[in-house]
């Protein structure tokens, strides 16, 4: 057995053909958000949201139920789950020129029985379902939701080479001690400079600007207690404030007008139509006027492509490029350092 370990947003934008972007992975229990720039994820970007498409999908089906839906449904299910997830790819959209009472018509395959049709009105519940993901207090109807971000890495003690070491010991960290004591005018010579390049990953934010900690779902408490890696807040964002927030957090503004002008949406939860004009419209309301791009490109099908597989085929193009042989990890090397194995292999700090 051989595998390698890779960042799913990363291998988003391989698959995309992006040098940059900030990535936004809509699934189904979660949606994900951090900017990527030259094959880095940065921690201090990464945003996780505890809703999805399996959301929209129950929010579609409180609205049909109110509306009298001729079919018996049972959402736990599979089959019932199953046709409630294809109506909303069928029907759902955030195209505003369609509302107002329209005839659709599906059908129902159960095993052992005649397929049936059925044709009903819908009216807005098509285009309410999916502005879950910008209004997010109406996914509240699913369970409690949460945020969850990184907190800053304080180190480990035990060990020698944690990120602490490998952010000091790199050229930009050696580069900013180097100005740091030219300001406070002490001599410097030049072996900043001479430091070995590790990582060029910005310092985490401080603690000020991590999300409060506070009650939400179990995950979320299962989370907080058993790592202090995680920081987690009740407070709901819309996927556009999501999508702000991270941006917020790039270590420069040349960085930050860059992730504004490439939003990447892949997943399957968000296979909404006219989903992009929606997101970039909202997004040309609310960015700063400093990082305000010439454009902004919001890519849902990069390369006329499922954004389903975006990742997973960014993360085969990952594995074919040269040098990544090195990447591989071998069942006997698994076996034989366990977990210690991903600080060599792994393309990001581990």
């Amino acid at each position: 057995m051989t595998f390698c370990v890779l960042q799913d947003h990363v291998a988003a934008t391989f698959g995309a053909g992006l040098g940059y972007a900030c990535v936004v992975d809509v699934g189904d229990q979660k949606t994900s958000v951090s900017c990527v720039e030259d094959a880095i994820s940065h921690q201090a970007t990464r945003l996780r949201l505890e809703y999805g498409g399996g959301d929209v999908t129950q929010v579609l089906w409180w609205l049909l139920r109110k509306c009298g839906f001729p079919h018996p449904v049972q959402p736990n299910r599979k089959l019932d789950a199953i046709l409630l997830t294809k109506l909303k790819h069928q029907f759902c959209h955030v195209n505003l020129n369609e509302c107002g009472p329209q005839e659709k018509t599906f059908s129902i395959h159960s095993p052992g029985e005649v397929p049936s049709s059925y044709t009903i009105q819908m009216g807005d519940e098509a285009l309410l379902a999916p502005l879950g993901l910008f209004y997010p207090d109406l996914l509240r109807l699913t369970g409690p939701k949460a945020i969850i971000t990184q907190k800053p890495n304080p180190g480990d003690p035990d060990d020698p080479f944690d990120e602490g070491y490998l952010r000091e010991t790199s050229r930009r960290g050696g580069r900013e001690a180097a100005e740091a004591m030219e300001v406070g005018g002490a001599e410097v010579g030049e072996g900043g400079e001479e430091d070995i390049v590790v990582d060029d990953q910005p310092l985490p934010p401080p603690p000020s600007q991590v999300l409060p900690p506070s009650s939400a779902s179990s995950l979320s408490q299962t989370l907080r207690d058993s790592s202090s890696t995680f920081s987690v807040s009740d407070k709901l964002l819309s996927l556009e404030q999501a999508i702000l927030s991270s941006i917020d957090r790039c270590p420069s503004e040349e960085m930050k007008r860059k992730m504004y002008s490439c939003i990447l949406i892949v997943g399957g939860g968000a296979k909404f139509k006219s989903i992009d004009k929606w997101l970039q419209s909202r997004l040309a309301l609310q960015i700063p006027v400093a990082y305000r791009p010439e454009t902004i490109e919001v890519i849902t099908r990069a390369k006329d492509m499922d954004p389903c597989m975006t990742a997973w085929k960014g993360a085969a193009l990952m594995t074919c490029l040269e040098g990544s042989g090195e990447l591989w990890i071998q069942q006997a090397e698994w076996a034989k350092h366990g977990v210690k194995v991903l600080r060599e292999k792994c393309p990001f700090i581990w």
